[in-house]
């Protein structure tokens, strides 16, 4: 899962629990998936967990390199049918997992969608600088952040899909926006047809914000 908004580098103290943890009395239990080259592509990470319903192998962590390697550890997970009545799994919501199920009339599945983490904007000009763009363009933000005291009206330019250029101006907006909306949108979490739905934004000139805020793959996997 490469190429994620929010992802994290996981170290070997990460897996402190599970490397002093017995599998043959413990409840933790983890998966390393190879390929047929012996090249690692993804892991997972669960527990059983009693339920009404039966036993729920309630995944905490599942990490993939493609489509293929987390069919593959499903695929593995579904062997433990006999100890398991149901897998439970996060994922990015950007992924399409529905996909994988190639008959929904034989297979039985639900998704929810969770928020599993917060984002704030504390610097703005250096999140500008690092966000991802497409192709080329030039907007003007107003972006008001009242905890902070500042209101600043900017224009930004992206090329090729980087950062180009900015400075302040007092040109009209194309977009005002409180610092809490513009944070989520340039992380991905919204695009500009979005934008109607959302509080604090006003939208003068959306298709100079194409470039900018469009939805983005992100994917939090440590929680609070």
């Amino acid at each position: 899962m490469t190429g994620l908004n929010m992802m994290i580098r996981r170290e070997r103290c990460d897996f402190r629990k599970l490397l002093q943890a017995n599998p043959f009395t413990g409840n933790d239990f983890a998966y390393l998936y190879r390929d047929g080259n012996g090249v690692p592509r993804g892991y997972f990470i669960f527990h059983k967990t009693k339920e009404a319903f039966g036993s729920l192998m309630d995944v905490t962590e599942i990490i993939y390199d493609s489509p293929d390697t987390l069919r593959s550890i499903l695929l593995f997970a579904a062997g433990f049918n006999a100890n398991y009545s149901v897998i439970r799994f996060f994922a990015p919501v950007s992924h399409n997992l529905e996909s994988i199920i190639s008959d929904m009339e034989s297979e039985e599945c639900m998704r929810e969608v969770h928020t599993n983490g917060m984002v704030r904007v504390v610097h703005l000009e250096n999140a500008l600088r690092l966000a991802r763009y497409k192709g080329h363009g030039e907007a003007v933000l107003r972006v008001i952040d009242a905890p902070l005291g500042r209101d600043e009206t900017i224009t930004v330019c992206w090329k090729d899909g980087r950062f180009a250029d900015m400075s302040a101006t007092n040109r009209a907006p194309d977009a005002v926006m409180d610092i809490g909306s513009f944070s989520a949108a340039l992380l991905g979490r919204h695009d500009v047809e979005d934008f109607g739905f959302l509080n604090n934004i006003e939208v003068y000139n959306p298709e100079r914000l194409r470039g900018m805020f469009y939805k983005k793959g992100i994917y939090i996997a440590n929680y609070f």
